[in-house]
């Protein structure tokens, strides 16, 4: 390190401690470097402003400790010196060309020993620092959150710094500059908040800037002279020659002109001659004092060993402190849930990556708003409603919600769980939300009920025709015995007589319940239906010409049946069945005020993406019938039981409950499905 001492503080300073420390400041000065060559005769430097090292004179010379030293060395080796001036950025690039033949003060590293040739012994040693305005309350690397920090990218510190921060995830904005004391200017004036420099340059320049060093130092480098890849060996080695000589000598012009540079005082002869003993005296002094205050002095020593530990432990804390907020900080972004944080308010403090998704905003452009500037007043205040519920139960509560993703637009099903934060005073001071995608978990929650209820109808169904289809043989046995007995009583009764008449009322009430067993043996499917192709368009209208005939005139009849239907695999007598009692149903709804009857028939095609538990049926090409009408609609409370076997809402003696169930029935066994909608 280089310490910096006034000049007048000699006059208070024993000759031998002046000479001491001076020897001791020199040594740090020592160290190794990478052998290389030299040159005679003209020698072009490279030359730029970065006093006290090197800078302009008003002679139009150049100055400065690495000049100083190399003008020392030329008058030696009898060089003929010609400087070349420009910017670092246009030194580095002449050099790399061989445009100059020497660069004074260049930091070395590996990266510029793959281009350039460097001398072995080490001018300085130097490492970057951070300089702030006064009050700025940039102490340490965190500090710099969102600063503006001016940087030279040229120099060699910059990439090291910028490495650093990125280590971090400490984000700046750069500021690039000319050159260094354009940068100190700036930061003096506020204009930007910091500024990275090497530490000899700051020693040596903020002085005459309104700029104060922080705590913040790094990237510790090794300053030399530098000439062109494979072009400087003899020239460079006559260098480190005459500068290991004058390193070893303490009177050399290399401690002169350090000091002056540094502005270390160097005379001792000026010291009175009553210093030393004066100085003695007062080390007795002390160490009277020192015996005396053993007691204090001890504790003194425990209370910084204290203070020592204690920095040392909010040190490691904060090195803690900082992995663990990038790992939160990397957890965040990669979670796949929207996690957000709100004060009491309903403003924005913190949200992650998906949920920028929902807003379709980053995190910047976010924070410090509410919902009411991204979405509707009305959904706006449902997320304020549970904020609130949140914050007045003190305790987690949970919602489901229906999202609208603005970056894509589409939308989710999501579970939020809102936590009520609290402060140091323990007073809640805002919300954490956190939402989770549970469109999938909800549609197989949907699928798994619906497959539950279709299970239990088709069970019903199976119950009930099994019961159905035992009756109706044993019912058909009786019907036998009935029709025989008849057939024979009115063959025995005299014609023309009201007897006759009566056993043939019997036989017409018997050929209705034949009917019925038929209905009951094709519900339980213990009747056998012979399906072939078929084309379905004449059926369709034979029968809404025979029902033209059967319903009142006040009903009228819409059809639109499409030509191109192909065939479908049925029978005949089935697809009869199916429409008349779909036309019957919608008629007798209309049966009180009229109103219109409408058929349709068309080609459909149902895909892998239909939802099955609209239509749960295989992907494919289908035939769809649809009977409307106008009539009253069919309540809530009825509409999930019309296909139940034996249900009706008609009156007595009006209706058996099986048409629609031996429909569903059919329509099951055909492979296809029976949908119902009504409005009120």
């Amino acid at each position: 390190m280089i310490l910096t001492l006034k000049k007048n503080m000699t006059r208070n300073v024993p000759c031998f401690m002046v000479k001491n420390l001076v020897l001791l400041l020199m040594t740090v000065l020592v160290v190794s470097a990478y052998p290389v060559q030299a040159r005679e005769g003209v020698v072009r430097v490279g030359v730029y402003t970065n006093p006290p090292i090197v800078f302009p004179d008003d002679s139009g010379g150049y100055r400065g400790f690495s000049v100083e030293m190399l003008q020392h060395i030329a008058a030696k080796e009898d060089w003929d010196l010609e400087y070349v001036p420009g910017s670092f950025a246009e030194c580095l690039k002449r050099l790399e060309r061989g445009d100059i033949d020497l660069q004074v003060y260049i930091a070395y590293s590996k990266e510029r020993g793959r281009k350039f040739d460097f001398n072995q012994e080490t001018l300085l040693s130097n490492w970057g620092v951070v300089y702030t305005w006064p009050g700025s309350g940039i102490e340490t690397l965190l500090d710099l959150e969102g600063r503006r920090v001016a940087l030279l990218r040229e120099s060699i510190h910059p990439q090291a710094f910028l490495d650093l921060i990125n280590s971090f995830g400490v984000n700046v904005e750069i500021v690039d500059i000319a050159d260094h004391l354009d940068g100190m200017k700036l930061v003096g004036e506020k204009k930007v908040d910091a500024i990275v420099v090497n530490r000899v340059f700051g020693l040596a320049n903020s002085r005459n800037f309104a700029v104060e060093r922080t705590n913040i130092i790094f990237n510790p480098i090794e300053i030399r002279y530098a000439a062109p890849k494979g072009r400087g060996g003899d020239l460079l080695a006559s260098i480190d020659t005459h500068l290991k000589a004058l390193k070893a000598d303490k009177t050399s012009i290399f401690y002169q002109s350090f000091n002056r540079a540094f502005d270390i005082g160097s005379s001792v002869e000026s010291l009175p001659k009553w210093v030393v003993p004066g100085v003695f005296f007062l080390c007795l002094l002390v160490a009277i004092l020192f015996l005396l205050n053993h007691v204090l002095n001890k504790r003194v020593r425990l209370k910084t060993s204290e203070l020592r530990t204690e920095i040392a432990e909010r040190k490691q804390a904060e090195q803690l402190l900082s992995e663990r907020n990038t790992q939160m900080r990397t957890l965040l972004k990669t979670i796949p849930d929207l996690v957000w944080l709100k004060d009491v308010h309903g403003i924005y403090l913190f949200c992650n990556p998906r949920f920028e998704c929902l807003y379709g905003a980053a995190e910047k452009d976010i924070i410090g708003k509410s919902d009411y500037d991204f979405v509707d007043l009305e959904v706006a205040d449902f997320f304020r409603h549970h904020d609130k519920r949140a914050m007045a139960a003190g305790k987690p509560t949970v919602n489901e919600e229906k999202l609208t993703f603005q970056d894509d637009g589409h939308q989710e099903l999501v579970e939020t769980i809102k936590t009520p934060i609290y402060g140091e005073d323990g007073e809640i001071a805002g919300v954490l939300g956190i939402a989770r995608d549970i469109t999938d978990r909800q549609r197989s929650e949907d699928e798994r009920q619906n497959l539950e209820n279709r299970l239990g109808q088709a069970q019903k169904m199976e119950a009930i025709g099994t019961l159905a289809g035992g009756i109706a043989h044993d019912f058909n046995n009786i019907l036998s015995t009935i029709f025989g007995y008849t057939e024979m009583a009115k063959e025995d009764a005299p014609p023309g007589t009201q007897f006759q008449k009566d056993l043939e009322q019997v036989l017409i009430g018997a050929n209705r319940a034949k009917d019925l067993v038929k209905q009951i043996l094709a519900f339980s499917r213990q009747s056998q239906v012979e399906r072939m192709p078929v084309q379905i368009q004449p059926l369709i209208k034979e029968g809404l010409k025979l029902l033209r005939s059967s319903i009142p005139t006040t009903i009228s009849i819409t059809a639109e049946i499409d030509p191109l239907v192909g065939m479908v695999l049925a029978d005949t007598t089935q697809i009869h069945q199916i429409l008349m009692n779909l036309c019957t149903n919608a008629y007798q709804a209309m049966a009180v005020g009229g109103g219109t009857l409408s058929v349709a028939v068309k080609a459909t095609r149902i895909g892998p993406d239909e939802p099955a538990d609209r239509l749960p049926v295989t992907p494919g090409e289908y035939m769809q019938l649809t009977v409307a009408d106008t009539g009253q609609g069919i309540g809530p409370d009825v509409i999930d039981r019309i296909f139940d076997p034996y249900f009706t809402t008609k009156g007595i003696g009006k209706g058996t409950g099986m048409g629609l169930a031996i429909i569903h029935g059919i329509i099951s066994d055909y492979g296809g499905t029976i949908t119902v909608a009504s409005q009120l």
